[in-house]
């Protein structure tokens, strides 16, 4: 059996070298990407936005970090019609895409026209200074309240209508109904 030369021992020991060291570096920044976050999700600054009587709410969160002076660069809003969809990064009401923007408060909704009753499921990620993206947020929820005149189909509760108001009166202060 031949013997390897010293060159080709010095290589290897190079190569794995390299390999260890581009490790490294990818675990690091998979840790400082993952660093980042988004929490406290608020729309028209309610924790539990159930009613909402705005066309066009506004969208508001917090972002964290592990890192002192961290701050939000970019953001992209996903909004969908079913807890599913959004699971799936799908934001078929509006996907903002990714905006170059520090504002991480009352973001105007700006997708498809919202309806009464209607439900919207929604989840935010940011990119920080260095261009690290978070992952989502945890999903949320809104519902939009009744928004037309036409929506509301509810009836006056009032005590029935007395022919003669004394009458009535009167047999209630006698004791009889």
């Amino acid at each position: 059996m031949k013997k390897k030369s010293k060159s080709y021992h010095q290589s290897m020991q190079v190569t794995y070298h390299k390999i260890a060291l581009c490790f490294f570096i990818a675990v690091t920044h998979i840790a400082v990407a993952a660093s980042i976050g988004v929490s406290n999700l608020t729309v028209e600054s309610m924790t539990t936005a159930l009613g909402i009587d705005a066309k066009s709410p506004r969208l508001s969160w917090q972002i964290t970090g592990d890192e002192r002076g961290v701050y939000q660069s970019a953001y992209q809003i996903l909004v969908s019609s079913s807890e599913a969809l959004l699971d799936e990064d799908i934001g078929d009401l509006w996907d903002s895409g990714r905006i170059a923007s520090s504002q991480s408060l009352d973001i105007r909704y700006e997708g498809k026209e919202l309806v009464s009753k209607q439900r919207c499921y929604w989840k935010v990620r940011v990119w920080d200074d260095k261009g690290h993206t978070s992952t989502y947020s945890k999903p949320h929820t809104w519902e939009i309240g009744l928004l037309d005149d036409s929506d509301w189909q509810a009836q006056w509760i009032s005590a029935p209508k007395v022919q003669n108001w004394e009458a009535f009166a009167g047999n209630r202060e006698r004791g009889k109904p």
